[in-house]
Order: structure tokens, then sequence, then C-alpha cells
């Protein structure tokens, strides 16, 4: 398991149009913390995304893994690296779709 000196590298956007190129929001690290919990924010607050007991890179910029991409636009994401309730990264990303 990594340690929190380990922190992953979060991309700061997603263009998920198919064209294979940042096609999924990547978090560089993040399997080495199987526990993690990330979750994505509207700018209203609302959770349009979670990932539970670790993110696998795969997230396409859908709302909450249904199919129906959400809008272009800036969201906050949260990162609970150890499932301990302490956020130990935080930013905003851009999809742009």
């Amino acid at each position: 398991d990594g340690t929190l000196t380990d922190m992953p590298l979060v991309a700061e956007g997603i263009s998920p149009n198919g064209d294979r190129d940042n096609d999924t929001w990547m978090i560089q690290g993040i399997e080495n913390f199987p526990k993690a919990r990330v979750t994505v924010y509207n700018t209203l607050g609302d959770d349009v995304f979670t990932a539970f007991n670790g993110y696998n890179n795969d997230w396409r910029g859908d709302f909450n893994n249904s199919g129906d991409p959400l809008p272009s636009g800036p969201y906050f994401y949260t990162i609970d690296l150890d499932a301990d309730g302490d956020i130990d990264q935080q930013g905003w990303l851009y999809i742009q779709n």
C-alpha cells in the first residue's frame, strides 16, 4: 500500500469524446490506495460521482456511472486515500464534452 507521502497525481480535466485521448479521468498512483474514496461534485455541491474502495481510472465524466454525460464545465473533487474521513487531496477538474 502507498503512504500519504506518495500522493497521487490528479489530471486536471477529461474530454470523453471517444478519441482515446483523455477519455477517462486519470489519477496516477491511485492504485496504491485500494481503500481510496474519490468523490466529484458539481458547482452546486451535488455529488455526481463517487468511487468507494479504490478508483480504477475509468470514469468517463458521466453522472454516477449512468452513461449520461455531465455538462462541460468545472467540477470539484475530493480524495480520501485511506477512507478515514479525512480529505487528503482536493481540487478542480474540467470536463470538456
